[in-house]
């Protein structure tokens, strides 16, 4: 597409030019006034176009490069920003922890976001247990929920351990050294005891690595949608086809028989489409 958006612009300019040395050469060779009148108009059209055209190519070129692209991706940020932000913040809610500031909002939110508990009206002593409750091994596994939270990627992939643990087909490391994750996030939060939130925050941060190839279950659902089946049309496509089973459900008044075969499957389907 980049080539082709070059080729379309250098093609422009070269026909312009064209155009202008074609206008030249008419005023070279032009006799009559009145004409030569319109031939340098003409020609002052096509350099005004030149001129256009050549900044529109500055412009693409600019936004093109390898160095613009680099400062682009600086700006805009990683799909793993959201779990960095929350390893980087654990040395400081250990220092308030430390310190007994344990009934402060940004511990106690901080805790909330890590945990699977509700703790918007938890005491602070409720607070610190919790926080307290995150550095204890989780049954069924060797790791601590703080244990997700490591230097570099060891965090992850001591998520991805822990998930091996608690159910080897939710991820599985495969010969070739890389994972492959089927998961549900809320299953597997309630699970590690942690909130759904930093669940899909540590699958993100998954993204910026390279040893996670096969997706499957929710996890897919980070991927573009034009990587999936789930697009607009198919959707529209399933709905219509559930519609057209629940008509079949009606009765000789026109309304749905609920009891007939099929018709709770049609209408749960309609209101699963329709609300995600």
């Amino acid at each position: 597409m980049k080539n082709l958006k070059k080729k379309s612009i250098d093609k422009q300019l070269k026909d312009l030019k064209d155009d202008y040395q074609d206008v030249t050469d008419e005023i070279y060779n032009c006799t009559d006034a009145a004409k030569l009148a319109d031939l340098y108009y003409e020609r002052s059209k096509i350099v005004t176009e030149i001129d256009n055209v050549s900044q529109l190519a500055s412009q693409y070129e600019g936004l093109t490069s390898s160095y613009n692209k680099w400062i682009k991706a600086q700006s805009s940020g990683e799909e793993g920003d959201m779990y960095d932000t929350i390893h980087n913040y654990m040395e400081d809610a250990q220092k308030l922890y430390d310190e007994g500031l344990v009934g402060t909002n940004v511990f106690r939110e901080y805790v909330d976001l890590l945990s699977n508990k509700d703790l918007s009206a938890a005491s602070p002593t409720e607070v610190r247990k919790e926080f307290e409750r995150l550095k204890e091994s989780i049954s069924g596994t060797s790791y601590k929920a703080t244990d997700f939270l490591a230097e570099g990627s060891d965090g992850v992939l001591n998520f991805l351990h822990a998930l091996q643990e608690v159910n080897p087909e939710w991820a599985k490391l495969k010969d070739d050294g890389t994972w492959e994750l089927n998961i549900d996030n809320d299953d597997a939060a309630k699970k590690l005891g942690i909130d759904v939130e930093f669940v899909e925050s540590m699958l993100k941060k998954l993204t910026d690595y390279e040893w996670v190839v096969n997706l499957k279950g929710e996890y897919s659902d980070l991927k573009p949608l034009e990587n999936t089946e789930l697009t607009l049309e198919n959707i529209n496509n399933k709905i219509s086809d559930a519609k057209q089973n629940l008509d079949s459900c009606k009765d000789s008044n026109g309304k749905i028989n609920i009891k007939l075969e099929g018709a709770k499957e049609a209408q749960k389907r309609i209101r699963n489409f329709i609300k995600d």
